[in-house]
């Protein structure tokens, strides 16, 4: 069974007091994405019981201007075009004010019903100047699937595994947030050649390898190719379960609309010959170009492992020379002293990213002396990141533990048990623990169960502060206990 007939037999399966519940929770996240300020008031269900009440409507909003969305629920099985009908009759003979019904959603627990049938009610409605939406079963459980996965362990019963594939969106907000200094709003240029270089090997070969040192903007120039595409592209980042994630591309790679999947960091992703090895003939076959961002001492491994399923051509791209940074220095932060400019050029030695984390940690204090070095620089960039949060040993242990581990699985913390115990941590305190550095967002969970640092910047700083500076766990005993168990 699909991941998708599952939500959908799930929600054809639950008592109609949580369907209303389940829609209710949906129409409220669905606002708050859209930017939309309403409040949403049950009128179907009892207040504390999971029981559902007579009246018409199951719910309603009050938008901004003052006009009424109103919400209905069935989780009839049949005769599903009888039921809006007479819903809609109920409505229509109330006391509610039709001139302030902007729109009427319709809920329902299967898809029984016609597309024409939907049609004639909502030119009925239109008469009205009321839009109305049917949102089937099928709509409900894609929903669920693609964006509010947490709804199924809430109202369905079971847990989805969160998702490793993520909307150009999703990731933009997810880069920007780091802080490496790079930006997609950043100052974008001296990439053309590549950028074209780029579009005619995907022209050739469905699969291209985008390779290069640390910082040099592998990331940023797929990204940059990615956007003519719009919402046909996936990136792929944080992979935990390649097995999850071959059921994710799965749901997906069959769509027409899909164009692009950018696997970021591929190096970093742990049998990433069977992700490959599962779909070689679709993407030989199809229209979908890859891209992976490759870090380039692991080049010639990810071309090896890939070589056996699909054809990849390899695109290495360059550090950018000392007067383009300066430019972009310039540009994106305004610095225009040349002391200062020399001074970032020298320690990032043509890395723009590491010459765009010189300039940001510059702009906070306007002193020279905070850029002498990177030592100096990570120290004021992410320095307080740590002593802000005033983090007590066992909390700072723990987060040393997950900056080594990368991914935890905390359904599976007797894995990490011998560890705990060297650090006189108990499993109770490290779930704790846990909650704690996720609310001080230092780290991420999802699904209450998978845990990893979004930023690699901090998980690096994480590393050398716990293992290396204060020595708070020793690195052999980590090797030890941990790799022996793989």
């Amino acid at each position: 069974m699909t991941e998708l007939n599952r939500i959908e037999q799930a929600i054809k399966e639950i008592d109609p007091a949580t369907f209303q519940k389940l829609c209710d929770e949906y129409e409220r996240i669905e606002c708050k994405t859209k930017g939309i300020d309403a409040s949403i008031v049950p009128l179907g269900s009892e207040d504390g019981k999971n029981k559902t009440t007579k009246g018409t409507p199951d719910s309603y909003i009050i938008t901004s201007d003052d006009k009424y969305i109103l919400m209905e629920y069935t989780s009839q099985k049949k005769k599903i075009f009888q039921k809006v009908k007479d819903d809609l009759s109920k409505i229509d003979n109330s006391s509610i004010d039709k001139d302030k019904i902007k729109k009427i959603k319709y809920f329902s627990a299967t898809s029984d019903i016609e597309p024409k049938d939907i049609q004639a009610i909502q030119n009925l409605l239109k008469k009205k100047n009321i839009d109305f939406e049917f949102v089937s079963n099928y709509d409900l459980a894609t929903d669920i699937r693609d964006k509010y996965r947490s709804l199924a362990e809430e109202y369905l019963g079971f847990v989805l595994k969160p998702r490793q594939l993520m909307t150009a969106k999703e990731f933009e907000k997810d880069f920007n947030d780091q802080y490496t200094g790079a930006s997609t709003y950043n100052y974008f240029a001296y990439r053309e050649d590549e950028l074209e270089q780029l579009n005619d090997k995907l022209q050739n070969k469905n699969v291209v390898i985008l390779t290069g040192s640390s910082g040099v903007g592998k990331t940023r120039l797929a990204y940059e190719y990615t956007k003519k595409y719009g919402d046909q592209v996936f990136f792929v980042s944080n992979v935990f379960d390649p097995r999850a994630l071959i059921s994710e591309i799965q749901s997906y790679i069959d769509d027409s609309s899909l164009k692009v999947i950018v696997f970021d960091d591929a190096n970093r992703i742990n049998d990433l010959e069977k992700v490959f090895q599962a779909f070689q003939r679709k993407i030989k076959k199809s229209d979908i170009k890859i891209i992976l961002t490759v870090r380039n001492y692991a080049k010639n491994d990810v071309y090896e492992e890939l070589g056996h399923w699909v054809n990849a051509d390899i695109l290495e791209l360059t550090q950018l020379s000392a007067i383009q940074v300066r430019e972009c220095i310039e540009k994106i932060y305004n610095i225009k002293d040349n002391i200062v400019l020399d001074r970032i050029e020298a320690i990032s030695h043509g890395n723009l990213r590491f010459a765009l984390l010189s300039a940001k940690v510059f702009n906070k204090r306007h002193r020279l002396s905070d850029i002498s070095d990177f030592s100096q620089l990570f120290k004021q960039l992410l320095g307080d990141v740590l002593v802000r949060k005033h983090l007590d040993l066992h909390s700072l242990i723990s987060l040393g533990i997950i900056a080594f581990l990368k991914n935890v699985d905390i359904k599976r913390i007797s894995y990490y048990k011998p560890v705990l115990e060297k650090y006189k941590i108990s499993e109770e305190k490290f779930k704790e623990n846990i909650d704690i550095l996720t609310q001080m967002e230092l780290i991420n969970v999802v699904n209450h169960r998978y845990v990893f640092f979004k930023d690699q910047i901090i998980c690096s700083y994480v590393l050398k502060k716990v293992f290396l500076d204060r020595q708070l766990i020793s690195l052999n005993f980590m090797i030890n206990n941990y790799f022996r168990r793989l």
